[in-house]
């Protein structure tokens, strides 16, 4: 979503060099790049929109990909790194490795994808996708930009549509999310070598390599980040130099070990005081840092920005420059807190009679993010908390008012994956059904998938509420779709009550609040991203806490009822509470409640770790801080892209 253009573009040269001692007069270094030219080209005609993708690129753009689509239509990545301008002449490469980081896949299987050397010159160009369907279909090329069919577009063609290439050269095992190589160590890869070696020996014949999936099956596409993008690809070269080498350093701080006229011609500084960028010895700008949960830390060193798995913005930076993109601010939007919902009408029984309409609303998110088209009960995401009395039955006209067409196939927003059992015979998907989860009721009104009903039509429950006082939630149960519909925002919580409770003298009114967790990620025109087949658990890259991404709350000094739910598909959360003034005190919860309703008697807990679906009823003092403390809600559960922040809490004056 986001690009960043910094020190790595603009040297085009190794990050670091280990330099270590081998035997007397020889040395083996390592030298650390990232590409020069990066981009996608793709094959195939869009079957709906006829638009035809073999005259699209996206060289700007954030993202590579490399596989099959699920319509079968082709995807390669080129990559270029400048051998000759990092490694110095006459070096003898020993191994390599090419690292990237996948942050999306098209299935849920493993999918081996190859290296062979490009043969033909080609161009990376200026053309950017990232804000059009996600960046997989690519844009229309600009003269000069590499495509399907032309090396640089209406100039130079390809021999071969889909890119001149020589044998493969590596291959590797690529996973569906998380960081994975190709090592010319391994069996069949050594041909790695022999490509970086020529590369070094004649830079006139570099044109660096393809990427090309498996191709015999689809769905086997990999979306993985360019040097644009937050994580870049990563050449690792092991070689061993001639002659005298030592360390060349460079303004932003960057080391490398070469000769000195290398050094100088590539506008370094040698220090021929030492042969190793091992610890680095040059000197380190000072600038902002996006730091791993996308915040921003003014006046950081690169080195310990980068330590800190941050991304240096450059000498000078600030974070308050509009050049500085971190991504989304964390802590900037109020917690949102869902609205009770209130009767419409009272039957002659007495028993209350509520209404929940399922609509498409646009909600915006985050601060920083376009509105998002949700699926909402009664307009908001979350929907409306229902509170019922135990012992005391309610009746919920539920009625679809889901829009009949969506952007993609079907009649839903997201791409239905037809596999499944459910949407394979259902025509229209935009069908919904509620599930009171956690609740003990008559299979009529559980939430059958089978008994969903379309847009235009309705369904009336009624909930007895015979049990003990607990935290429940109600969401959609359609078959097959459920993942999508939940995902797309039709979730709210049901809380159960009794006079027991009450009398207990628990944080009520203001000071009790229900928090539901959801992961998501998103497309860069503000729209929910969610992959096109089913996958064995999804894992999003933000975390929104009441529909709102990493939002804060201003809390009194006192006690406060938080009930929390893990409204995530697969994401485990390991919670704990931080004092950013004293991030070594323990903050406990007092754990009350659980799924089933209150407990025995408060048990105090420092984490609390919670799988999807469960909820936790906890209270928390904030009375003993002073005012404007800051309280960061973290998450430390494993699995999925690092989401640490969860909300901030923020002491006020007024006593609790």
């Amino acid at each position: 979503m986001h690009i960043r253009v910094g020190w790595r573009r603009l040297i085009g040269a190794a990050v670091t060099a280990l330099l270590a001692l081998a035997v007397p007069g020889a040395f083996a270094a390592t030298a650390t790049l990232v590409p020069v030219d990066d981009t996608t080209i793709y094959q195939g005609v869009d079957p709906v929109t006829s638009e035809d993708f073999e005259v699209n690129s996206c060289g700007a753009g954030s993202n590579l990909f490399a596989g099959v689509t699920n319509d079968g239509l082709l995807r390669r990545a080129l990559l270029r790194f400048d051998i000759a301008g990092s490694i110095p002449a006459g070096s003898t490469i020993n191994s390599v490795t090419l690292t990237i980081d996948v942050d999306r896949s098209g299935d849920n299987q493993d999918s081996t994808m190859t290296l062979s050397p490009i043969l033909a010159d080609w161009c990376e160009g200026a053309a950017n996708c990232d804000s059009v369907r996600g960046g997989g279909q690519g844009v229309p090329a600009d003269p000069g930009d590499a495509t399907w069919l032309d090396a640089m577009f209406q100039q130079t063609a390809w021999g071969t549509p889909g890119g001149d290439s020589g044998a493969i050269s590596g291959s590797a095992v690529i996973g569906t999310r998380g960081v994975f190589l190709w090592d010319s160590t391994a069996p069949g890869n050594d041909g790695m070598v022999d490509d970086v070696q020529s590369w070094l020996d004649s830079s006139a014949t570099n044109f660096g390599w393809i990427v090309v999936g498996e191709e015999a099956r689809s769905s086997t596409t990999r979306r993985f980040s360019s040097v644009e993008g937050q994580n870049d690809p990563v050449l690792t070269v092991d070689f061993t130099p001639v002659g005298d080498v030592f360390a060349c350093c460079f303004d932003d701080g960057a080391c490398s070990v070469t000769d000195t006229i290398s050094c100088s011609g590539q506008g370094g500084t040698p220090d021929t005081s030492t042969n190793s960028c091992s610890p680095n010895p040059c000197p380190q700008p000072q600038g902002a840092c996006c730091n791993v949960d996308e915040s921003c830390s003014d006046d950081v060193a690169r080195d310990v920005c980068e330590a800190a798995g941050g991304t240096f913005e450059g000498a000078g930076s600030a974070c308050s420059q509009g050049s500085v993109d971190c991504g989304l601010e964390p802590f900037v939007d109020p917690l949102p807190i869902p609205a009770v919902l209130q009767p419409v009408s009272t039957r002659p029984d007495g028993v209350p009679q509520y209404e929940v309409t399922m609509t498409e609303e646009q909600q915006i998110l985050h601060r920083d993010l376009p509105a998002t088209d949700v699926w909402t009960y009664n307009g908001t995401f979350p929907g409306p908390t229902i509170e019922a009395t135990l012992g005391q039955p309610v009746e919920v006209k539920y009625t679809n008012s889901l829009p009949n067409t969506g952007q993609r196939r079907g009649g839903h927003y997201l791409e239905v994956d037809e596999c499944a059992h459910g949407p394979n015979y259902w025509q229209d998907t935009a069908r919904a059904v509620v599930h009171l989860h956690g609740g003990h009721v008559p299979a009529r009104v559980d939430g059958n998938p089978e008994y969903d009903f379309l847009p235009g039509e309705f369904d009336t429950y009624e909930y007895p509420n015979n049990q003990l006082p607990a935290t429940l939630w109600y969401h959609d149960h359609a078959l097959g779709i459920t993942r999508l519909n939940v995902y797309m925002g039709m979730a709210a919580f049901y809380l159960i009550r009794d006079g027991f409770e009450t009398a207990l003298g628990l944080p009520a009114g203001n000071n009790e609040i229900p928090l539901v967790l959801q992961d998501r990620e998103f497309n860069p025109d503000g729209s929910f991203f969610y992959p096109p087949t089913i996958q064995d658990a999804f894992f999003g890259d933000k975390l929104l806490v009441n529909g709102k991404v990493w939002p804060y709350l201003d809390v009194d000094r006192g006690k406060y009822r938080f009930r929390f739910l893990n409204g995530s598909q697969a994401r485990v959360y390991k919670l704990r509470l931080e004092n950013l003034a004293d991030p070594a005190q323990v903050i406990p919860f007092q754990l009350i409640g659980t799924d089933g309703g209150l407990i025995d008697a408060p048990i105090p807990l420092d984490t609390i770790t919670m799988a999807p679906a469960e909820r936790f009823d906890v209270v928390v003092d904030f009375g003993a801080f002073p005012v404007d403390s800051e309280i960061v809600l973290r998450n430390d559960g494993p699995g999925g892209p690092s989401l640490p922040n969860v909300m901030k809490f923020v002491v006020q004056a007024q006593t609790g």
